[in-house]
């Protein structure tokens, strides 16, 4: 490397490889031909104030180098305008992730973000998912460590693979879960007399357009065209604008009228205020209208009432109650399932076969 010309100005005299960034002045090792990450030393008013503060911190660093560990790739992956790229949702939840991790112990008493990356290898991803209680849990965090290893290696000098390549997940089941519609419907009545009534717009929104809850509830006005209701899906799916059928109008009127006089914010469904409903909120909600319909259960129309005792639903009297939950994601499955051409946005026929949860109907071999 050939050395440059000698430093002028403010901070002419500070050592070699250190220079100012901002407010901060930073430390970046040059060795084997290589540039390290930037360390902070100090700040710039730091170093104005007194340079033998900079110089016993600037020596620190040199006595003590920093050593490049998982939980350091991870924190610098967090801090990346990469990161902040990703869906909300999706930063909430690898923020989950990274602290789960991190704090995962080793047999050796230290625990995983003390692992030091140059060490790391396929068996230690091996032996977390082997090792970790929840199966497929341990897969979503392994997805999000091979994301964070592919963002490193092609940005930091110290990362020079991913050590999740190539390594097999744990085996997950897919989910089969159809729900009828005698359940749908019992359901369906269980959000509508909920105090807050919001999931029962919610679950026609999910059905008709086959939309997940966060879709769902990320519906605006400007979303309700003269063609049909917009669907900006997420998850690579392509978009997608569903016809306004009578059903699915009366869907919408039905989010208007949850909450008429809150502040026009734009959502579709939202709070009194006209926010957007957290995450903890709605996942509460939901299980309070699970239980209601197992609880309380309802009464059917003679169609839905001959299905649900052809099913072996549980009865009492006239009434009728959901025995076995499902998930909201569920409704967007169903609504695929029973879609006459399986539309769910999937760029994949493997996605599709996936969310069409329904027995076929084929003839007897003779």
């Amino acid at each position: 490397m050939t050395r440059g010309r000698k430093r002028t100005g403010e901070f002419g005299w500070l050592p070699p490889y250190c220079s100012v960034k901002r407010d901060n002045i930073v430390y970046r090792k040059y060795e084997h031909g290589k540039w390290f990450p930037p360390i902070t030393v100090c700040t710039v008013e730091e170093a104005r104030r007194s340079r033998t503060f900079f110089h016993e911190r600037f020596a620190a660093i040199l006595d003590n180098p920093i050593v490049y560990t998982l939980s350091w790739l991870l924190e610098q992956y967090h801090k990346s305008p990469q990161f902040y790229e990703l869906a909300l949702s999706t930063r909430k939840a690898y923020e989950n992730y990274l602290k789960t991790i991190c704090n995962f112990p080793l047999s050796n008493g230290r625990t995983m973000g003390e692992f030091p990356l140059d060490k790391m290898n396929q068996r230690h991803i091996r032996g977390y998912l082997d090792s970790y209680p929840g199966k497929v849990a341990s897969n979503r965090h392994i997805q999000y460590l091979s994301a964070a290893f592919n963002w490193a290696r092609q940005r930091l000098s110290p990362v020079k693979s991913n050590p999740c390549e190539g390594v097999t997940k744990n085996k997950e089941n897919a989910r089969d879960r159809y729900i009828q519609d005698w359940e749908y419907a019992v359901v369906y009545r269980a959000a509508e007399s909920m105090r807050n009534p919001i999931y029962a717009p919610a679950m026609e929104l999910s059905y008709l357009c086959r939309a997940r809850r966060g879709e769902v509830f990320a519906y605006t006005e400007l979303d309700i065209r003269r063609r049909g209701l917009f669907l900006k899906r997420g998850k690579g799916s392509k978009n997608e604008l569903t016809a306004l059928s009578e059903r699915l109008q009366s869907a919408i009127a039905a989010c208007r009228r949850v909450y008429p006089d809150a502040p026009d914010r734009g959502l579709l469904l939202h709070k009194r205020d006209g926010t957007a409903y957290a995450k903890n909120a709605l996942d509460s909600a939901w299980q309070r209208v699970m239980k209601r319909a197992m609880t309380d259960g309802c009464t059917l129309p003679s169609d839905l009432a001959e299905e649900a005792r052809e099913d072996g639903a549980v009865e009492d009297g006239d009434r009728f109650f959901l025995s076995e939950p499902f998930t909201f994601h569920d409704i967007k499955a169903k609504g695929i399932t029973d879609h006459k051409n399986n539309e769910g946005g999937h760029r994949s026929k493997k996605m599709e076969a996936v969310y069409n949860r329904k027995a076929r109907l084929v003839p007897a071999t003779r």
